[in-house]
């Protein structure tokens, strides 16, 4: 449902933010991502058996994916933050680039 919302703004925002380094920077959020999977079904499971009930398990979940939503929201920028090096080589901050380009 409505998660595909917020998985295509959050792939898009790799593109915007690091543009030579995009996939290295996916792969890192998706192996997080996997952990948090992971931990999910550990974590449904014990509260199901906890409360016998799914009320408790959809209330933690909207809680987290609120959280989430909001961080992004708050956090989040569209701007470019990582770009390769001179010659491609090396990683520097879209600052440091418009510096060095202003300095000549």
């Amino acid at each position: 449902g409505c998660a595909g919302f917020n998985i295509s703004g959050v792939i898009a925002n790799m593109i915007d933010i690091a543009p030579d380094h995009a996939g290295q920077l996916l792969g890192l959020s998706n192996t997080f991502a996997i952990f948090a999977g992971v931990l999910g079904n550990i974590s449904t499971g014990w509260l199901w058996e906890l409360r016998r009930s799914f009320d408790t398990v959809f209330s933690v979940c909207f809680a987290m994916y609120s959280a989430g939503a909001l961080t992004y929201h708050l956090l989040g920028t569209g701007e470019v933050v990582f770009v390769s090096g001179p010659g491609g080589k090396g990683c520097v901050t879209a600052e440091a680039m418009a510096a060095a380009e202003r300095e000549g």
